[in-house]
């Protein structure tokens, strides 16, 4: 309860248009409270993809002052971001919101495996270097889909276009950008091709595992709190 009510509390601050704030700063990541609803690594992926990345991005001496990796731990899937959720604005008692977000998720628990699989490959994100996730059947991706619209329905997440499911590995510092940017984003790009062909003989793609999805709150971006 009382993380929701962080949550709550920064996104009334923020209002109903306002933005999170910026992920990171000169240093590393920005502390910042959110909501959302994500798919979290299982072991497996931590030990085959996750773990690998980040100590080659810890280990080199260059990529390591210009780029901040997502700790392996808080590598995830987002099945739909709730940040401007209607519910949070709802005026109800943090309690009745409580309530409404644990229906949600009851009916997640009901829709989903306990361990789902993505493919993952390469993607263009302006954020910052990512996989893009492919559930690896179509049952999986229409209960993702499905789950998505459920949501945004019951919580009032106005989100025209559907999810796009991806899973990011970090950010840049702030002050790179332009061309010296994009040649750091193709030597993080040949470390994943690197982790990628090692790990199955199709170098297009390589499928990862991730538990079911959970509502968590968040305080910075690498640790979320399930709510229930």
């Amino acid at each position: 309860i009382q993380d929701l009510k962080l949550v709550i509390d920064a996104a009334l601050t923020r209002g109903e248009g306002g933005r999170i704030p910026k992920k990171v700063n000169m240093n590393g990541y920005e502390p910042q409270h959110g909501m959302t609803c994500v798919m979290n690594p299982t072991e497996d992926t931590i030990d085959r993809f996750g773990q690998p990345f980040y100590d080659k991005i810890s280990k080199d001496s260059v990529l390591s002052k210009v780029f901040f990796p997502v700790s392996p731990e808080g590598y995830h899937v987002t099945l739909i971001g709730m940040e401007y959720a209607k519910v949070q604005f709802s005026g109800q008692s943090v309690e009745k919101i409580y309530g409404e977000l644990e229906a949600s998720q009851k009916y997640l628990d009901r829709q989903f495996p306990n361990t789902v699989c993505f493919y993952a490959k390469q993607g263009n994100n302006k954020r910052g270097p990512g996989l893009e996730m492919t559930p690896n059947t179509t049952s999986l991706r229409n209960k993702c889909r499905t789950a998505e619209k459920q949501m945004k329905y019951k919580l009032g997440i106005n989100k025209k276009y559907p999810q796009n499911w991806h899973m990011t590995l970090g950010y840049f510092r702030p002050d790179i950008y332009g061309k010296q940017r994009d040649a750091y984003t193709r030597q993080i790009e040949d470390i994943v091709d690197g982790l990628m062909n090692s790990n199955d003989s199709n170098r297009s793609s390589i499928p990862l595992t991730f538990y079911s999805p959970v509502i968590c709150t968040y305080n910075d971006h690498t640790r979320y709190n399930p709510l229930f």
